[in-house]
């Protein structure tokens, strides 16, 4: 489980996991609970060398320039909105 804490991150789990799947070779993840600030990896077929590239690629990832973050909530916010408004929907009917 990848935990990413927004604020020092300078993005959020949904982005930094959709980033992930764009890597060179991608990084598949289960990201159905984004929204709750973590996303989770299928570790039965990962081996070592595996786990230093995926930790390659958050590191790219996270240590991209504020620019380069800012860029990358306003390529996400509609989706960030859609998912926002239908959890919302979701919490309202229950």
């Amino acid at each position: 489980q990848i935990n990413v804490n927004t604020k020092e991150a300078g993005i959020d789990s949904f982005i930094l996991a959709n980033e992930l799947k764009k890597a060179k070779t991608p990084i598949i993840t289960r990201s159905h609970h984004a929204e709750e600030g973590y996303f989770q990896l299928e570790m039965r077929f990962i081996n070592d060398s595996d786990i230093d590239y995926i930790c390659t690629e958050i590191k790219t990832v996270l240590n991209k320039s504020q620019d380069e973050k800012d860029n990358l909530w306003n390529k996400y916010k509609p989706r960030i909105a859609l998912w926002d408004s239908l959890m919302s929907q979701y919490q309202h009917k229950k």
